[in-house]
């Protein structure tokens, strides 16, 4: 048997409407067996293969969740692990074991080593296609560029990149960060992975009240506090070098 497995780009987020059609094309592939493993530590070991459809109507976006497809009559098996979120989830499976810490992954397996690559690599490329914006992508890139600079200007001049440079109102200088902010807050706050039911946005308080409870993983805000604290302690680390 030949295989190929590779990771997925995390930052794509699928629909419910992708997934039935993902799965429609599956069935037009000639994959015989579609099924989906749920974290058998969160619905038991007896209950952790559904179909896609009971899925569907159960209208609960899980953490993390497998989803297989066996084409019987050729010995081929097709899996995609989609991540939600960091949290533990145990599947009884052999290739993903785990949805903790992991990227989300694409499995192919074949006695064919022609269409292990061709399959694989067309079911990649289908995996690619929802919109993951770019653009939020490359605003956050930015934000944290400009976040950097107005921390490391604050550091060695006292004052902001556009007061120092423009000789402008530090007024600026303060809006400049507190968009960057806002940028990368939409950024760590934008959904990933498979949500079959639309998710509910929390409020600042709300995600505050979760930090405080000890609730860190996947919390935008953490995610912001811990960038923003990241971004000072390198910039006192490079001025600590004389280098500012």
């Amino acid at each position: 048997m030949f295989s190929i497995r590779r990771t997925l780009e995390g930052s794509r987020k699928y629909s419910r409407e992708f997934f039935e059609s993902f799965v429609s094309d599956l069935t037009k592939a000639r994959f015989d067996r579609i099924e989906v493993l749920l974290p058998a530590n969160q619905v038991g070991a007896e209950a952790h293969v559904v179909s896609p459809g009971e899925l569907l109507n159960r209208e609960r976006n899980y953490a993390s969740i497998v989803l297989r497809a066996i084409n019987i009559r050729k010995k081929e098996t097709l899996k995609v692990l989609f991540i939600n979120r960091n949290s533990r989830a145990v599947f009884l499976d052999d290739t993903f074991p785990s949805g903790e810490s992991q990227p989300p992954g694409l499995y192919f397996q074949s006695p064919d080593p022609g269409r292990t690559y061709s399959v694989f690599h067309f079911f990649h490329d289908y995996l690619k296609r929802p919109g993951t914006s770019g653009s939020i992508w490359l605003a956050a890139i930015v934000a944290g560029f400009v976040l950097f600079t107005e921390v490391v200007a604050a550091l060695s001049m006292r004052t902001g990149v556009v007061a120092a440079q423009w000789r402008q109102s530090p007024f600026w200088d303060v809006l400049l960060v507190a968009l960057s902010l806002l940028i990368l807050y939409r950024y760590f706050a934008t959904p990933r992975g498979l949500w079959v039911k639309p998710r509910r946005e929390a409020r600042l308080l709300q995600l505050a009240n979760m930090a405080l409870r000890g609730e860190l993983k996947d919390n935008p805000l953490v995610s912001l506090v811990v960038s923003v604290l990241g971004t000072v302690i390198a910039a006192l680390i490079l001025k600590w070098l004389g280098l500012l």
